[in-house]
């Protein structure tokens, strides 16, 4: 027999026994059809058949191989090839030569969905999931697709998409339970609880035995506040074989995370009387401790969990984040490092340690503990987001925004990240996509997802609704006494009105700068004073000073809010004031305890606190006009004339200064605006290039910020056609000096949508006029109450178009404009503004009003001074 018949016999022998599945007897033949025909390509494409057939995945992979040596773009030995590589493990090769079949066949589905479980495997879930949408772009009905894809929507907190992802599965699959469980864990994630118990209810309908389905039943039903019925999907789950630990262990979790920290003491109690020395429970049960304000048990409690597994790293990871919390910084870093002799692998134990080392301002341990925590976990989210805050707080702003960027793109929908990447963005005048960003912020608080700090939107965002709105969303995170509120109707018998203000601030600080004369001022035959204090001591001149007229304080620094709440309980403090609100340092939880039948926000935060336990918020009727009672959850006390306390007191340096001396051209207008650079937007420098275009012989004036964004400023003045010369930038010294020099300037521009606070009545007592736009929101709207105080409320424009004229019209008419500097001399001292005396009484008034109401059993109701 010729050789070529020899050949096709065996191939045609070969190939009968394929067709019959006997793959061993086929594999024979095909291997004897190439000793007769070596490199047979068909041969060699059927050989590799029958090995993978067999499980030879190796040897099958080899075959691929001789096929590519002969054709390198043989789409069935690719094919065959990934599969392979892929079975064994060797992710990277089967990666490669999938990415081989698509550069020739990019339509190819298959090939795709490997990319997507190879990138899955991986941990590249955005890159899995895009892999996932070239196969559904290729193949819509591909089931197994959609399911995987809302396995890495989930995962990536896409919600929404893992949804439809989840959706477009069950319309292929209707009883498909994997997608019924991921869609009702989605509903449950989105809080739209009675869908996402209607998809476990299906679950538990196809299969009762199911046991995660009646534990996430579980959980949706303790959103809900349906307790007993969930206490029966968990005990459900564990009749069926589960852990009756675990499902304790998640109810008492829920509860923790749901502020009911008796219901998750009942749960963790469970669980300990099945297993004694159950880490997770110990955990928890010391957790929910702490929130009731139980610490000397809490602590405990994990000492005696400490003392049953002692190498249980997560445990100490937990004792030292309340350590944290209890401002037991070196116990805390001890904890920590228990941990970390346990599992020096562990990424949390660094991270804890990096973020107590930045609060104690140890910052390059700090630093060097985030490296390492980033070593271990490349792609933790929560450690590029420390380190950002901590960057942050170190003015390493573009540090700060590259570690932002990296957590943002690791995880999306990170809570706050976008809105703090946006603050530190504008420290460094950087408005690249700012409005996108703005856009973004805002779409994000109207869904319910709050992307920064409360503050951050005040500055950014126009809107009093939006403000009340990003208030509400940040108070429902805040950690809720579970206990019956600390003051219960009692009614003290008093001589005075016991009034106590309670800030970070009480040193060198621009609050303290503002209130020091309210403070000295207060009529103390009517009022006993307390200061409650939970900042530093600087030992400055200013702390001395804003000290001195209380009766008492008391330094609460290292102690924790359900502490220093006992505290103002004990003192039977009739009206507690808050001066801090959201800014930095702040201690809301204090007054969730209702120390105080009265509790009011003041000065600090120029917005809703939106907050049950505040009732009300000190302002006068430009601030908060009545037609923007609506944005507010406090009533309103209102002043009679500007809500701002000041000082006039407050000593101004010898005038000695020239405007040479300190960079300024000797002639022409000095306009000047000395806010901190981040409350300068575009549309705000766009206007003041705008003046400064209008005015040639004119310069801007601004407080130095730092380098980058000096560089930015110019270069943003150069991009609208100003040369950056015509912007001088003063650089910052002590007060009295800074308000000796406001005495060069020609006029001060204010911002927008956040004013010039203490930076606008600081110019106005150096008797420098301030020029602003009436904003919407209190935030935009307090130079224009501070002009009204001071008798010039004919430099409030209307609009921006006015604000720019004005200006103009002030700088190219010295005669006006040096009336108005005349009227403001004149007037200032005079002024309702400048008058500690008449503001102090006023307050006093609003206080006595707050009071009587009370011992009337009256509710807060909006209020006004003098009636």
């Amino acid at each position: 027999m010729a050789q070529s018949d020899t050949g096709k016999h065996f191939f045609f022998a070969a190939l009968d026994q394929l067709d019959a599945k006997n793959f061993a007897e086929a594999e024979r033949l095909f291997r004897a059809t190439l000793e007769v025909v070596p490199n047979h390509l068909s041969s060699l494409n059927n050989l590799s058949i029958t090995q993978l057939e067999q499980d030879k995945f190796s040897d099958a992979a080899a075959t691929a191989r001789i096929i590519l040596g002969l054709d390198r773009n043989n789409l069935a030995a690719l094919t065959m090839l990934s599969t392979c590589e892929l079975h064994d493990g060797r992710a990277a090769d089967a990666l490669a030569a999938c990415r081989a079949i698509v550069a020739i066949d990019p339509r190819n589905a298959e090939a795709h969905h490997k990319i997507g479980l190879i990138k899955t495997s991986e941990g590249a879930f955005t890159e899995a999931l895009a892999a996932f949408d070239k196969v559904l772009e290729i193949q819509p009905g591909a089931a197994e697709t959609w399911l995987r894809r809302g396995h890495l929507a989930t995962e990536l907190a896409r919600y929404g998409d893992a949804l439809t992802s989840y959706d477009s599965h069950l319309e292929l699959v209707p009883d498909s339970i994997p997608a019924m469980l991921g869609r009702g864990y989605v509903l449950s994630v989105g809080a739209r609880f009675e869908e996402a118990l209607d998809a476990f209810d299906r679950v538990v309908a196809l299969d009762a035995g199911h046991a995660p389905a009646w534990l996430g039943r579980g959980h949706v039903l303790v959103s809900l506040d349906r307790l007993p019925e969930a206490a029966a999907s968990y005990e459900k789950a564990v009749s069926l074989g589960g852990s009756a630990a675990e499902a304790w262990i998640a109810l008492g979790d829920v509860m923790n995370r749901h502020h009911d920290f008796h219901a998750a003491l009942r749960a963790f109690d469970a669980v300990i009387a099945l297993a004694p020395k159950a880490g997770a429970a110990r955990r928890g049960r010391a957790a929910a401790l702490f929130r009731l304000g139980r610490h000397a048990e809490a602590e405990a409690e994990f000492r005696s969990a400490l003392t049953l597994v002692p190498g249980d790293s997560d445990l100490w990871i937990s004792f030292g984040n309340l350590l944290t919390s209890l401002s037991r910084f070196d116990d805390a870093l001890a904890a920590y490092g228990e941990a970390r002799k346990i599992d020096p692998m562990h990424p949390g134990a660094w991270l804890c340690r990096a973020n107590v080392l930045g609060l104690v301002k140890r910052y390059d341990e700090a630093l060097d503990c985030y490296r390492e925590a980033l070593r271990l976990k490349p792609d933790d989210t929560d450690v590029f987001d420390s380190r950002a805050n901590m960057f942050l707080q170190m003015k390493r702003f573009e540090d700060a925004l590259s570690d932002y960027d990296t957590a943002h793109r690791l995880r999306p929908d990170a809570f706050h990240i976008e809105g703090e990447r946006l603050h530190a963005q504008l420290h460094i005048a950087d408005w690249t996509d700012v409005e996108v960003r703005l856009a973004g912020l805002e779409a994000a608080i109207r869904d319910g997802r709050e992307l920064s700090t409360p503050f951050v939107s005040l500055g950014l965002l126009p809107s009093g609704e939006l403000h009340k709105r990003h208030a509400s969303l940040w108070a429902e995170r805040l950690p809720r006494a579970s206990t019956e509120p600390l003051w219960n109707g009692e009614r003290y018998k008093h001589a005075k009105i016991r009034l106590a203000y309670a800030s970070a601030d009480f040193h060198e600080h621009a609050t303290s700068q503002l209130m020091a004369g309210l403070f000295e001022r207060h009529d103390r035959s009517r009022f006993e004073l307390l200061a409650v204090s939970f900042g530093p001591d600087d030992r400055s001149a200013m702390r001395k000073r804003i000290l001195a007229p209380f009766d008492r304080v008391i330094d609460v620094r290292d102690r924790t809010n359900p502490e220093v709440a006992q505290d103002i309980r004990s003192a039977e403090v009739d009206i507690l004031v808050d001066l801090k609100g959201y800014t930095g340092d702040s201690r809301p939880g204090i007054f969730l305890h209702r120390p105080a039948p009265i509790q009011v926000s003041y000065l600090g935060y120029p917005g809703t606190l939106s907050l049950d336990a505040m009732d009300y918020i000190l302002a006068d009727k430009i601030v908060i006009p009545e037609s923007a009672h609506g944005h507010y959850t406090e009533k309103i006390a209102y002043l009679p004339h500007s809500y701002q306390s000041n000082d006039e007191k407050k000593v101004i340096g010898a005038r000695h200064l020239s405007r040479t001396g300190v960079g300024l051209p000797e002639d022409g207008t000095v306009f000047c605006c000395f806010n901190n650079v981040y409350k300068i937007l575009p549309d705000v420098f766009d206007c003041w290039m705008a003046i400064l275009k209008r005015t040639p012989n004119s310069v801007l004036w601004l407080l130095r910020p730092n380098a980058i964004a000096e560089r930015n400023l110019n270069r943003e003045a150069a991009a609208r056609g100003i040369d950056p010369v015509r912007l001088v930038f003063a650089a910052r010294v002590p007060l009295a000096d800074h308000l000796a020099r406001h005495g060069l300037a020609d006029l001060f521009l204010d911002t927008l949508p956040y004013n010039a606070h203490t930076t606008s009545s600081d110019a106005l007592w150096a008797g420098l006029p301030v020029l602003t736009q009436r904003g919407e929101t209190f935030a935009g709207r307090v130079s224009a109450s501070l002009l009204h105080a001071v008798g010039l409320a004919e430099l409030v424009a209307n609009d921006r178009q006015s604000y720019e004229d004005l200006a103009v019209l002030l700088a190219t008419d010295s005669a006006r404009l040096n009336g108005i500097k005349a009227k403001l001399a004149a007037s200032r001292l005079a002024s309702p503004l400048f008058d500690s005396f008449r503001f102090t009484r006023d307050l006093e008034g609003l206080y006595e009003q707050m009071y009587r109401r009370h011992l009337h059993g009256l509710p807060p109701d909006h209020i006004e001074a003098g009636r």
